[in-house]
Protein backbone atom coordinates (compact mmCIF):
# COMPACT_ATOMS: atom_id res chain seq x y z
CA UNK A 1 0.00 0.00 0.00
CA UNK A 2 1.52 3.28 -0.78
CA UNK A 3 1.75 5.99 1.60
CA UNK A 4 0.30 10.13 1.00
CA UNK A 5 3.84 10.86 1.69
CA UNK A 6 5.83 8.69 -0.65
CA UNK A 7 8.05 11.06 -2.92
CA UNK A 8 10.55 13.50 -2.61
CA UNK A 9 9.51 16.78 -0.62
CA UNK A 10 11.60 20.54 -0.61
CA UNK A 11 11.42 22.81 2.40
CA UNK A 12 9.50 25.74 1.51
CA UNK A 13 11.78 28.33 3.74
CA UNK A 14 13.10 31.86 3.43
CA UNK A 15 16.31 30.76 5.77
CA UNK A 16 16.64 27.03 5.37
CA UNK A 17 17.01 24.32 2.61
CA UNK A 18 15.34 20.68 2.89
CA UNK A 19 14.48 17.72 1.57
CA UNK A 20 12.76 14.79 2.84
CA UNK A 21 12.20 11.39 0.96
CA UNK A 22 9.49 9.09 2.30
CA UNK A 23 9.58 5.64 0.56
CA UNK A 24 6.62 3.14 1.38
CA UNK A 25 8.13 2.59 4.50
CA UNK A 26 11.50 4.44 4.69
CA UNK A 27 12.31 8.62 5.38
CA UNK A 28 15.20 10.01 4.87
CA UNK A 29 15.39 14.38 6.16
CA UNK A 30 17.76 17.02 5.81
CA UNK A 31 17.08 20.71 6.33
CA UNK A 32 20.39 22.60 6.32
CA UNK A 33 20.49 26.54 7.24
CA UNK A 34 20.70 28.62 3.91
CA UNK A 35 23.11 30.94 5.32
CA UNK A 36 25.67 28.07 6.13
CA UNK A 37 29.44 29.21 5.92
CA UNK A 38 31.68 27.13 3.84
CA UNK A 39 34.85 25.70 5.04
CA UNK A 40 38.24 27.90 4.25
CA UNK A 41 40.14 24.90 3.32
CA UNK A 42 38.96 21.31 2.87
CA UNK A 43 39.51 20.38 6.88
CA UNK A 44 37.63 22.33 8.53
CA UNK A 45 38.79 24.04 12.03
CA UNK A 46 36.86 22.72 15.08
CA UNK A 47 34.75 25.68 15.85
CA UNK A 48 34.17 25.67 11.74
CA UNK A 49 33.20 21.87 12.10
CA UNK A 50 30.79 22.93 15.61
CA UNK A 51 29.09 25.94 13.38
CA UNK A 52 28.32 22.99 10.43
CA UNK A 53 26.95 20.60 12.79
CA UNK A 54 24.44 22.99 14.41
CA UNK A 55 23.43 24.40 11.41
CA UNK A 56 22.37 20.89 10.01
CA UNK A 57 19.63 18.49 10.62
CA UNK A 58 19.16 14.60 9.85
CA UNK A 59 17.17 11.61 10.23
CA UNK A 60 16.74 8.69 8.81
CA UNK A 61 14.56 5.79 9.27
CA UNK A 62 11.33 4.11 9.37
CA UNK A 63 7.99 5.55 9.93
CA UNK A 64 4.21 5.34 10.50
CA UNK A 65 1.14 7.40 10.16
CA UNK A 66 -1.76 7.58 12.31
CA UNK A 67 -4.78 9.31 11.70
CA UNK A 68 -2.77 13.03 11.80
CA UNK A 69 0.30 11.88 13.71
CA UNK A 70 3.82 10.96 11.66
CA UNK A 71 5.91 8.47 13.53
CA UNK A 72 9.34 8.91 12.82
CA UNK A 73 11.28 5.86 13.93
CA UNK A 74 15.32 7.24 13.96
CA UNK A 75 17.37 4.98 13.39
CA UNK A 76 20.27 7.34 12.65
CA UNK A 77 20.35 10.72 13.50
CA UNK A 78 22.83 13.96 13.35
CA UNK A 79 22.07 14.11 17.43
CA UNK A 80 23.15 10.72 18.89
CA UNK A 81 20.85 11.14 21.91
CA UNK A 82 17.87 11.14 19.67
CA UNK A 83 19.00 7.76 17.19
CA UNK A 84 16.57 5.10 18.08
CA UNK A 85 13.55 7.85 19.32
CA UNK A 86 10.90 8.14 18.34
CA UNK A 87 9.32 11.78 17.15
CA UNK A 88 5.70 12.64 16.61
CA UNK A 89 4.82 15.26 13.99
CA UNK A 90 1.34 16.87 13.83
CA UNK A 91 1.04 16.91 9.97
CA UNK A 92 -1.82 17.64 6.99
CA UNK A 93 -1.51 17.03 3.55
CA UNK A 94 -2.94 19.35 0.73
CA UNK A 95 -2.95 17.87 -2.71
CA UNK A 96 1.20 19.18 -3.14
CA UNK A 97 1.79 20.68 0.12
CA UNK A 98 2.82 18.71 3.39
CA UNK A 99 2.59 20.41 6.93
CA UNK A 100 4.89 18.51 8.87
CA UNK A 101 6.03 19.55 12.75
CA UNK A 102 5.34 23.61 11.42
CA UNK A 103 7.30 23.13 8.31
CA UNK A 104 5.95 23.47 5.21
CA UNK A 105 6.96 21.27 1.89
CA UNK A 106 5.94 21.00 -1.40
CA UNK A 107 6.16 17.60 -3.42
CA UNK A 108 8.84 17.84 -6.31
CA UNK A 109 8.46 14.21 -7.64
Amino acid sequence: MNSPLTGAWELVSETQNGIAVFTDAYFNITIVAKDRQRFKADEPTDAEAAEAYRTLSTAAGTYEVSGTTLILHRMVNRNPNWTGKDALWEIAIDGERLTADNLVWKRVD
